[in-house]
């Protein structure tokens, strides 16, 4: 069976900055997991504990004596926090990662397959409209099919 990140999920910080994860993407992080900083711009990356442990073996993997590898580890290390959801499936978002994201009330959960994203409702419909064109996705697709990737 498929245990996975796909779906697209609207929802809302309440006033304390709480806010309730989607209960199919709670079926795959469980009750404690992992939610930083990720490569794009305004976008949070969700992931479960053995996620995240993973991830982190191959960034420890990485050579101390590289520069960029270094920024690299202090960036997701530093960015990520540890959170737990509370009986109502709500997790406290940090407020450093509400500010990174640009996340004050609305919000969207997205799936991406091997992790889960986290992006304020603007950055999201932005993103979208902007990024997310035919030719974009067409370009990446015929990249990836040079690469020996099949759909």
């Amino acid at each position: 069976m498929f245990k996975g990140y796909t779906g697209e999920f609207h929802n809302s910080l309440d006033a304390k900055g709480r806010v309730s994860v989607p209960p199919a993407f709670r079926d795959v992080l469980g009750s404690h997991f992992w939610i930083g900083c990720g490569l794009d711009p305004k976008c949070l990356v969700i992931y479960s504990d053995e996620e995240w442990a993973a991830f982190c073996e191959r960034l420890k993997a990485l050579p101390g004596n590289s520069e960029k590898a270094r920024d690299i580890i202090r960036y997701f290390a530093s960015g990520t926090r540890e959170v737990e959801l509370d009986k109502q499936g709500r997790i406290l978002l940090p407020l450093q990662l509400r500010q990174a994201a640009g996340i004050s009330k609305d919000c969207v959960f997205a799936g991406a397959i091997g992790r889960a994203e986290l992006w304020s409702e603007e950055a999201y419909s932005e993103y979208h409209t902007t990024s997310l064109t035919a030719d974009r996705i067409n370009a990446a697709a015929e990249e990836l099919r040079d690469m020996g990737f099949t759909f």
